[in-house]
């Protein structure tokens, strides 16, 4: 902590880009877990599955655009762009009951916050100086989002009474007044020049490290974890096993624990001893198990839910730190298009995940689903196993 907080000290830009992502962190995380919740009361589950889908769509075709617009306007503009068209879907998402308003104010919600989250990833790796210390402050940025992520659960179950999701929409939303008046103040200062590459180079590069593509695939399959774990979960803790919405915020919140308590640590242990490999793949280890445990847990008991989720939770924490520091010690702030192919496996895992599980709803119930989920997840092991380790 005190590593990541000296290096915070020096740098004045580094530390408005963290309070930015603690900002748009909390924004979403407190809205991630009642997604699905609030569209099941306008559509039945195949068709949420299917606007999942569709934001996904809108968000990796955006991702694709997304370098030839930075380079013509520049991150700042891009990043104002993206973040004016979340505010606007939120605030429809918290005011409207009409289902076509509903349905298309989510579709921009899901194609345009992880554009927010690309262009800080751009800021941060222009203003990140040595690659000896990517480990350290991934860690610390990802620490920092994922505190917004555990106290969220608390205050969904603060505010949320029934099925009135409205309050907490509104909340999500007017979070981003004050990351609008960090940007104007803080980041538009921040240049940072992009090369003028092609999709087909962009290929050539990738192919020709190996390494990227194997570290980009097992980010596919950590984003397919995430994406059936926040679809899918708060649907069957609800809906199947029972509990009320109080009760599943008090079990995210303990689930969500890892991910502030072992962010800083792993990055540091990433940079000075270990390397990223081997406590990527024991991720892997933990998720897949934790996964394949679930369908056996019938009980309503808080504790062993809890226990549960929390050891996934201690996985999918290696998994994303050690993922995050390997990829951006691979890059840096002008390769827009190698982190734009990066943060493509995020909507494609938001694609993949629904619709092979609406495929599977005909065969499986949504207890068995999670069987599933186990077999994708430990296929990133295959993809671990080979990457070439930093140390």
């Amino acid at each position: 902590m005190t590593a990541i907080l000296s290096i915070l000290s020096r740098n004045r830009h580094l530390r408005a880009i963290f309070l930015a992502n603690f900002l748009i962190a909390f924004h979403y995380f407190l809205i991630i877990y009642i997604n699905s919740s609030l569209l099941t009361r306008f559509f039945s589950a195949s068709a949420v599955s299917l606007i999942f889908v569709l934001g996904s769509v809108l968000n990796l075709i955006l991702l694709l655009e997304a370098p030839w617009l930075i380079r013509r306007t520049g991150v700042f503009f891009t990043l104002i762009l993206w973040s004016a068209a979340e505010l606007v879907a939120v605030w429809l998402l918290a005011v409207s009951s009409i289902p076509w308003l509903v349905a298309g104010a989510f579709i921009v919600h899901q194609g345009v916050v992880m554009m927010i989250v690309f262009a800080l990833d751009i800021l941060l790796e222009t203003v990140i100086k040595k690659e000896t210390n990517t480990g350290l402050i991934r860690g610390g940025y990802l620490t920092v989002a994922n505190g917004s992520l555990v106290v969220a659960p608390l205050l969904v179950s603060l505010i949320v009474a029934g099925e009135n999701y409205r309050p907490l929409y509104l909340l999500s939303s007017i979070l981003l007044i004050p990351f609008f008046l960090l940007a104007f103040s803080s980041l538009r200062q921040i240049e940072s020049y992009q090369e003028e590459t092609s999709i087909p180079e962009t290929i050539r590069q990738i192919t020709s490290h190996p390494n990227i593509m194997r570290v980009s695939m097992a980010q596919l399959t950590l984003q397919f974890f995430y994406a059936w774990m926040v679809i899918y979960t708060p649907i069957y803790l609800h809906g199947v096993v029972g509990f009320s919405w109080q009760t599943i915020g008090q079990i995210f919140t303990v689930m969500l624990l890892p991910f502030i308590m072992l962010g800083i640590p792993v990055g540091r242990l990433a940079d000075r001893k270990l390397g990223e490999k081997e406590m990527m793949f024991a991720g892997f280890i933990i998720m897949a198990l934790a996964s394949f445990l679930i369908p056996s847990l019938k009980v309503a008991a808080v504790l062993p839910w809890m226990i549960l989720l929390f050891f996934s939770r201690i996985g999918a924490s290696l998994t994303e730190t050690t993922n995050e520091s390997y990829f951006f010690k691979q890059v840096k702030g002008k390769d827009a298009h190698i982190v734009s192919f990066f943060r493509l496996m995020r909507p494609i895992a938001f694609i993949l995940a629904p619709a092979l599980a609406w495929l599977s709803l005909s065969t499986f119930g949504l207890r068995e689903m999670f069987y599933l989920l186990a077999l994708v997840t430990a296929s990133g092991l295959w993809y671990t196993a080979r990457l070439r380790d930093t140390r």
